[in-house]
Formats: C-alpha cells, structure tokens, sequence
C-alpha cells in the first residue's frame, strides 16, 4: 500500500561544514513518518562530500536511498538502505534531525 505524505515543515543549516535541508512528513493520519534529507559539503572537505538526498524514517531511524519524480503527482520511491554513508555525514543528519524534531515537538507542547 502506497502512502500519501504531506510535508510539515522543512529547515536548512549548515554543520560542521556539511549543508543540510530537511523535509518533515506526516502520513493522512497526521502521524510523524519520517525525513526527507539532502546534504552536501559546504566547503573543501577531504574527501569532498557530493551531494546527496536519503529518506530517514522515524520508526529505524536509518538512511534510506531516494529516487524522486518530480511533476504535476511527484513522488518519491524509497530504494535499498545507504550501509556506505560516510560516517560524518551520517552523525550530523542524526544529530540535526533530532535538533529541528526536538524544536518541532517542544513548539507543539506549548500550543497544547
């Protein structure tokens, strides 16, 4: 079964000279499912970073490899998991996602 997501918020920083842009999604249900990540080096870094998106779902918390159609219906097909991450970019998405989903969660409990 295919499930629709819906983007809530999105954010961009730069860390430890690592560009990052994430996507939070909701499933219909208005559930947190995950984020849609892009990251690139910002500088010169040995060995230099290339760009590159990943889903990460909040149920593993493990970087998936996206293919995303982009059109009129985008979609986004989550492929195999990425085991050859580069150990660096791979520690700043976590600590970044659980940064801005922190800030979101704290944002909503004093709405509540």
């Amino acid at each position: 079964m295919v499930d629709r997501l819906q983007k809530l918020l999105s954010r961009s920083t730069v860390a430890e000279n690592i560009g990052i842009w994430g996507a939070l999604h909701t499933n219909m249900r208005g559930e947190l499912v995950g984020w849609l990540v892009d990251t690139w080096a910002e500088e010169r870094l040995a060995p230099q970073l290339r760009p590159r998106m990943h889903w990460v779902p909040r149920t593993d918390r493990k970087f998936y490899q996206v293919k995303l159609s982009m059109g009129y219906l985008s979609s986004m097909m989550v492929l195999d998991e990425d085991t050859e991450i580069e150990a660096n970019r791979a520690a700043c998405i976590k600590k970044t996602l659980e940064l801005w989903e922190q800030q979101w969660l704290d944002g909503e409990a004093r709405k509540a």
